[in-house]
Parts: C-alpha cells; sequence; structure tokens
C-alpha cells in the first residue's frame, strides 16, 4: 500500500515537473524575446545641421553700406532657411546658430527621406522668388527680396539625425543703388520708379518691368534685380 502510494507521488512529481519544463521551453521560445525591427526614422521628421558661409558674392539679411560703399552681409539667426530635395520643398526651415559671415544652419525638416549621397538645395529667405512689391530700401530688400541658393550633399544620416557638406551660398540677384538727378544734376525726389529691360524677372516664372514705390518721394532708391543678360 505505501509502495503504490509512493508511486504514485513520485509519478504526479515527475508529470509536474515536465510541465514545468515545458512551460520554460515554451517560454524561452516566445516571440516576445525576439529582436524587433524598428523603423529607421518612425516619426519622418530630421534633424539638419550644416555648415554655410555667405560665399563671396551671397547676401544675406542682414545688410549694410560701410564707408567705401561696399555692400557687407552677414547672417541673421532670425534667418530661415529652406530645403529641397529633387523639385520638392520639404517642410520646416533652417536657422542659423550664430550671426556672422559663416554659421551653423540647424533645423528640423520633413516630407522626404533622406538617404547618404542626397544633393539637397537651400534657399532663403522664401520658397518663392518674387520681386514685385519693392519699396526702395535695404532693409525692405534684406527682409523680402534678398534670395541666395547652396546645394549640400548628404555625408551620413543616424536614425531622424543627418548632417551634410559645408557649403556656400550664391545670390540669385543683384542690389542697385539709384541716385536721381534732374538735367542739371539737381537732386530729383521721385515717388516712383520702374525698371525695365529684356527677360527681367519678376518672380521664379514671369518677367516684366519692376516698379518700385517707396513711402515718401527720394532721390535715393536701392531696388533687388533678377539676373539678366540685357
Amino acid at each position: 500500500m505505501e509502495d503504490s502510494s509512493m508511486k504514485m507521488i513520485l509519478k504526479h512529481i515527475l508529470n509536474t515537473s515536465a510541465l514545468l519544463l515545458t512551460g520554460i521551453v515554451l517560454a524561452g521560445c516566445s516571440s516576445s524575446d525576439a529582436p524587433i525591427e524598428q523603423p529607421i526614422n518612425p516619426t519622418g521628421k530630421y534633424t539638419m545641421s550644416v555648415n554655410a558661409s555667405k560665399g563671396s558674392d551671397a547676401t544675406t539679411r542682414a545688410l549694410s553700406i560701410d564707408g567705401s560703399g561696399k555692400l557687407i552681409a552677414s547672417w541673421a539667426t532670425t534667418e530661415d532657411v529652406y530645403v529641397k530635395k529633387d523639385d520638392s520643398w520639404l517642410s520646416g526651415s533652417l536657422k542659423p546658430h550664430t550671426a556672422g559671415e559663416s554659421s551653423v544652419l540647424k533645423g528640423e525638416v520633413s516630407g522626404a527621406t533622406i538617404a547618404a549621397s542626397d544633393v539637397l538645395t537651400l534657399q532663403f529667405p522664401r520658397t518663392t522668388i518674387d520681386y514685385t512689391g519693392q519699396v526702395g530700401t535695404l532693409d525692405d530688400i534684406a527682409a523680402k527680396y534678398d534670395y541666395a541658393t547652396a546645394t549640400t550633399n548628404v555625408s551620413s544620416v543616424n536614425g531622424n539625425t543627418f548632417t551634410s557638406s559645408n557649403t556656400d551660398f550664391t545670390n540669385q540677384q543683384a542690389i542697385v543703388k539709384f541716385t536721381l538727378q534732374n538735367a542739371y544734376g539737381e537732386t530729383l525726389a521721385v515717388d516712383k520708379l520702374t525698371v525695365s529691360a529684356t527677360r527681367l524677372k519678376t518672380a521664379d516664372a514671369a518677367t516684366g518691368d519692376i516698379t518700385i514705390t517707396p513711402a515718401s518721394a527720394t532721390d535715393v532708391i536701392y531696388a533687388a534685380l533678377s539676373g539678366i543678360s540685357d
């Protein structure tokens, strides 16, 4: 009787151990312990950083004239620089980290997948070029009509952050100072100046005259004019 009970108890213990062992084996094979593949960039947004200078002839919003009449240009930290991949503008913009002739442009962009060796176009201050509506001052040109572009090559992508090659911006227009006089060399104050030239651009895909309307009559007018051959 005791022998029989002992065998039953041992058998029960062995069966229980077998179940526990099976449970351990199953738990060890659970898919929850398998590596889970994460998307490279789950948010679709990238933090971009690029060293940029104004270049030898580029201009930025911070415009001034020195004692010799030379136009001085430097980055302002309020600058907005836009990014384009192929023919599509990305959402978001970059801003200079510090003011000066060279600066690190940094910001968050989205709207395209970025990979190493991609070539990106940078432009400021707006994504659409439009020379209409000028009022004839440097401040107005600096804020609205000072266009410059650059290209940069993506050097590496790490998750949602990428870096790209150093770049120089090239201005897309001439900034012309008109000093107005009459036939006798006397100051001539005007309340409107119209500039006409063959193939003079008024916008990205439009040509025509550019009319500059100062806030009040003046004999000195600054104009931002697109590059032309005539």
